[in-house]
Protein backbone atom coordinates (compact mmCIF):
# COMPACT_ATOMS: atom_id res chain seq x y z
CA UNK A 1 0.00 0.00 0.00
CA UNK A 2 1.19 3.15 -0.71
CA UNK A 3 0.25 6.32 1.50
CA UNK A 4 0.31 9.81 -0.57
CA UNK A 5 -0.11 11.40 2.67
CA UNK A 6 0.12 10.54 6.11
CA UNK A 7 -2.93 12.70 8.14
CA UNK A 8 -2.57 11.37 11.82
CA UNK A 9 -6.29 12.83 12.80
CA UNK A 10 -8.60 9.63 12.72
CA UNK A 11 -12.00 11.50 13.26
CA UNK A 12 -13.19 14.62 11.60
CA UNK A 13 -15.64 17.18 13.59
CA UNK A 14 -17.49 20.04 11.63
CA UNK A 15 -18.43 22.61 14.04
CA UNK A 16 -20.47 25.77 13.48
CA UNK A 17 -18.95 28.89 14.48
CA UNK A 18 -20.83 32.10 13.73
CA UNK A 19 -21.24 35.27 15.37
CA UNK A 20 -21.91 35.83 18.82
CA UNK A 21 -25.07 37.00 21.05
CA UNK A 22 -24.76 39.88 22.59
CA UNK A 23 -27.01 40.85 25.16
CA UNK A 24 -27.89 44.18 27.89
CA UNK A 25 -29.72 44.66 30.71
CA UNK A 26 -30.27 46.75 33.92
CA UNK A 27 -30.02 45.33 37.32
CA UNK A 28 -28.64 42.58 39.25
CA UNK A 29 -26.05 39.37 37.94
CA UNK A 30 -27.87 36.53 36.51
CA UNK A 31 -30.96 38.52 36.01
CA UNK A 32 -30.42 37.84 32.30
CA UNK A 33 -34.17 36.49 31.86
CA UNK A 34 -34.99 39.85 30.81
CA UNK A 35 -32.17 40.59 29.37
CA UNK A 36 -32.62 42.27 25.50
CA UNK A 37 -30.44 41.65 22.14
CA UNK A 38 -28.37 44.74 21.10
CA UNK A 39 -30.16 46.78 18.67
CA UNK A 40 -27.65 47.19 16.04
CA UNK A 41 -26.24 45.44 13.97
CA UNK A 42 -22.73 44.92 15.35
CA UNK A 43 -19.38 44.63 13.40
CA UNK A 44 -17.25 43.85 15.84
CA UNK A 45 -16.68 43.89 19.45
CA UNK A 46 -13.38 44.75 21.30
CA UNK A 47 -13.14 44.14 24.75
CA UNK A 48 -9.83 44.62 27.08
CA UNK A 49 -9.44 44.01 31.45
CA UNK A 50 -6.95 45.58 32.58
CA UNK A 51 -5.29 46.18 36.46
CA UNK A 52 -2.64 47.59 37.66
CA UNK A 53 0.25 46.48 39.44
CA UNK A 54 3.56 47.89 41.24
CA UNK A 55 6.15 45.43 42.51
CA UNK A 56 8.01 45.93 45.76
CA UNK A 57 11.60 43.97 46.41
CA UNK A 58 11.58 44.91 49.99
CA UNK A 59 15.63 44.76 50.78
CA UNK A 60 15.41 42.95 54.91
CA UNK A 61 14.88 39.46 54.60
CA UNK A 62 13.50 36.46 56.84
CA UNK A 63 16.18 34.62 59.65
CA UNK A 64 16.89 32.27 56.54
CA UNK A 65 17.83 35.22 54.37
CA UNK A 66 14.71 34.40 51.87
CA UNK A 67 13.14 37.61 50.52
CA UNK A 68 9.35 37.82 49.29
CA UNK A 69 8.47 40.09 46.33
CA UNK A 70 5.50 41.82 46.99
CA UNK A 71 2.79 42.68 44.56
CA UNK A 72 0.10 45.40 44.90
CA UNK A 73 -2.84 45.67 42.37
CA UNK A 74 -5.03 48.38 42.28
CA UNK A 75 -8.61 48.27 40.68
CA UNK A 76 -9.53 46.77 37.79
CA UNK A 77 -10.80 48.64 34.84
CA UNK A 78 -12.45 47.20 31.66
CA UNK A 79 -13.39 49.04 28.36
CA UNK A 80 -15.87 47.58 25.57
CA UNK A 81 -16.26 48.78 21.55
CA UNK A 82 -18.62 48.31 19.56
CA UNK A 83 -18.27 48.94 15.91
CA UNK A 84 -21.78 48.85 14.41
CA UNK A 85 -23.98 50.09 11.56
CA UNK A 86 -27.06 51.75 12.88
CA UNK A 87 -30.25 49.78 12.74
CA UNK A 88 -33.84 51.24 11.94
CA UNK A 89 -35.53 49.59 15.05
CA UNK A 90 -37.76 52.36 16.36
CA UNK A 91 -36.97 53.14 19.98
CA UNK A 92 -35.07 50.50 21.08
CA UNK A 93 -31.90 52.13 19.95
CA UNK A 94 -32.68 55.31 22.48
CA UNK A 95 -33.51 52.90 25.32
CA UNK A 96 -30.05 51.13 25.29
CA UNK A 97 -28.52 54.51 24.99
CA UNK A 98 -30.53 55.80 27.62
CA UNK A 99 -29.63 53.24 29.81
CA UNK A 100 -25.85 53.41 28.65
CA UNK A 101 -25.26 56.52 29.44
CA UNK A 102 -27.27 57.82 32.73
CA UNK A 103 -25.41 60.10 35.17
CA UNK A 104 -27.37 58.24 38.29
CA UNK A 105 -26.68 54.11 38.19
CA UNK A 106 -26.95 53.05 41.81
CA UNK A 107 -25.67 49.39 43.20
CA UNK A 108 -28.56 46.91 41.86
CA UNK A 109 -29.87 49.23 39.01
CA UNK A 110 -26.18 48.65 36.80
CA UNK A 111 -26.15 47.86 33.17
CA UNK A 112 -25.25 44.42 32.16
CA UNK A 113 -23.77 43.53 29.17
CA UNK A 114 -23.29 39.69 28.21
CA UNK A 115 -21.75 38.16 24.51
CA UNK A 116 -21.55 34.48 24.35
CA UNK A 117 -18.64 33.67 21.54
CA UNK A 118 -19.94 32.20 18.57
CA UNK A 119 -23.60 32.50 19.93
CA UNK A 120 -25.67 28.53 20.52
CA UNK A 121 -23.92 25.82 18.88
CA UNK A 122 -26.11 22.49 17.23
CA UNK A 123 -25.52 19.87 15.38
CA UNK A 124 -28.53 18.10 14.68
CA UNK A 125 -30.96 18.52 17.66
CA UNK A 126 -28.14 18.65 20.30
CA UNK A 127 -26.49 21.01 21.28
CA UNK A 128 -22.45 20.48 20.33
CA UNK A 129 -21.30 23.12 23.12
CA UNK A 130 -22.35 26.01 24.67
CA UNK A 131 -19.99 28.60 24.71
CA UNK A 132 -18.99 30.36 27.68
CA UNK A 133 -20.62 34.03 28.67
CA UNK A 134 -19.11 36.69 29.50
CA UNK A 135 -21.13 39.03 31.64
CA UNK A 136 -19.68 42.72 31.67
CA UNK A 137 -20.96 44.73 34.73
CA UNK A 138 -20.80 48.03 35.86
CA UNK A 139 -21.17 49.13 31.45
CA UNK A 140 -21.37 52.75 30.91
CA UNK A 141 -21.18 54.62 27.48
CA UNK A 142 -18.37 57.03 27.52
CA UNK A 143 -17.97 57.89 23.17
CA UNK A 144 -20.00 58.08 20.96
CA UNK A 145 -19.75 58.80 16.95
CA UNK A 146 -21.43 59.00 13.94
CA UNK A 147 -20.43 58.08 10.41
CA UNK A 148 -22.23 58.41 7.20
CA UNK A 149 -20.84 57.01 3.67
CA UNK A 150 -23.10 57.84 0.81
CA UNK A 151 -22.97 55.37 -2.37
CA UNK A 152 -25.60 53.28 -4.08
CA UNK A 153 -25.98 52.11 -0.49
CA UNK A 154 -25.97 54.91 2.61
CA UNK A 155 -23.60 52.62 5.01
CA UNK A 156 -24.11 54.11 9.04
CA UNK A 157 -21.64 53.54 10.93
CA UNK A 158 -21.91 54.26 14.97
CA UNK A 159 -18.76 53.28 17.07
CA UNK A 160 -19.38 53.03 20.93
CA UNK A 161 -17.18 53.35 23.64
CA UNK A 162 -17.70 52.07 27.30
CA UNK A 163 -16.17 51.04 30.18
CA UNK A 164 -17.32 48.27 32.53
CA UNK A 165 -16.24 47.93 36.10
CA UNK A 166 -16.65 43.85 36.39
CA UNK A 167 -16.23 40.70 34.49
CA UNK A 168 -17.53 37.62 34.92
CA UNK A 169 -16.74 34.25 32.49
CA UNK A 170 -19.22 31.79 32.84
CA UNK A 171 -18.27 28.44 31.31
CA UNK A 172 -21.24 26.11 30.97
Amino acid sequence: MLKVFNNPYKTTESWSAQGAIIMWYLGTPGADSDANKIPLMVNAVSMQYNRQQISFYPLNADASGNATKVNVKGAPTGSLQLTSIYCPTPGEIGKFLEAAARDCAKAGDEMYVTIRPFGTIKCGDQPVTKAPRWILSGVELNGLALNIQSAEVTLVNMPLAFTFSGLQIENP
